[in-house]
């Protein structure tokens, strides 16, 4: 059993995450590691300027974020088959219920990343996906939603006026009151005091887009929760986005890994330099969170993804990389 120091993003306002382009229709469904890790250190420098940024970022590593439900935390599911059926269903419709299953509540979780396999019930899978406790299942409110979208019509009026208004539309996210999301979190003991007041200075600013009109707010709580994790394993679960280095990517066995791709990139709005905010940074390619890689350790990295621009004020555009991952057993009757 280890122990792992977890924060509660406890939203009292809407979110939208931004996917890197230019409709806010629609929203990314995870707040991840690297947006997260951004906008920390986005705030460090507000407030403490550059100058320590990297040593400040070498201090922690974090995980993306996902959702929770008063003292419940949901762990996405690994890549690839999972060892779980459903005892009320025929085989057919117990596949077809499989494939909905998004997160898993934390207890169900450790055992499949321990290699034990899962005999549910149908009314164990609530809401978009998540699948709970025996007990949860039975106090759980059918209606309830731990969130929900919903898609707001705005008007966007040309400074100049030069052109005729235009009508868009404009994706957010509504918790319930208990419910919100969290991350996983190690911090060196020199930094904590200092990573925690970024953290919650971060919550009264705001995270994601249209933060400055109050949205993406959030309450901190921090504590501490207790995981299962198996001692022998050969494989890692992803639980930030995270890009090995050339070294580390060659002591991978990709064809014993199961994973996805994700594109990072997006335009550089959060420059101080409004000039700057058009232009799109560098793109990089990561492995996505419940990617399960065929290897004994990787780290990840931070990268620079500035523009190539011809001007002394551009700054470094950094992408946190990194990994936090868990070690994870292959169940036998998935081989």
């Amino acid at each position: 059993m280890a122990q792992y120091e977890v924060l509660k993003l406890n939203f009292n306002s809407p979110l939208h995450i931004g996917s890197g382009r230019e409709t806010y229709d629609t929203m990314m469904s995870q707040l991840h590691s690297d947006t997260l890790s951004g906008a920390i250190a986005s705030i460090w420098c507000k407030i403490f300027g550059s100058k320590d940024l990297d040593l400040f970022m070498q201090s922690y590593t974090l995980s993306s974020c996902f959702p929770f439900k008063a003292d419940s935390f949901f762990l996405p599911k690994p890549q690839g088959r999972i060892s779980v059926t459903f005892s009320d269903l025929e085989e057919y419709s117990s596949r077809k219920k499989i494939k909905k299953i998004q997160y898993l509540e934390l207890p169900l979780w450790e055992k499949l990343i321990n290699g034990e396999s899962l005999s549910c019930k149908s009314c164990q899978l609530v809401g978009d996906g998540f699948l709970v406790t025996e007990a949860i299942a039975e106090t759980w409110d059918r209606k309830s939603k731990l969130y929900e979208k919903q898609v707001q019509q705005r008007v966007n009026v040309p400074n100049d006026y030069a052109e005729d208004p235009k009508p868009y539309y404009f994706e957010r996210m509504f918790f319930a009151e208990d419910a919100g999301l969290f991350c996983l979190v190690h911090v060196d003991s020199i930094w904590k005091e200092r990573f925690m007041q970024v953290v919650e200075v971060l919550g009264d600013s705001g995270i994601g887009t249209d933060k400055h009109v109050g949205n993406g707010m959030f309450m901190l709580n921090a504590g501490y929760v207790n995981i299962a994790v198996p001692k022998c394993a050969d494989r890692l679960m992803m639980l930030s986005l995270t890009t090995p280095t050339e070294d580390e990517l060659k002591a991978v066995d990709l064809n014993e890994s199961i994973y996805s791709l994700v594109e990072r990139g997006g335009f550089m709005a959060g420059s101080s330099y409004d000039e700057f905010s058009h232009l799109r940074r560098r793109s990089i390619f990561a492995f996505t969170v419940g990617s399960i890689l065929a290897c004994e350790n990787v780290g990840g990295r931070i990268v620079d993804l500035a523009p190539s621009w011809n001007d002394e004020r551009m700054h470094r555009v950094l992408r946190d990389l990194r990994a936090f991952c868990f070690p994870i057993k292959k169940c036998e009757k998935c081989q």
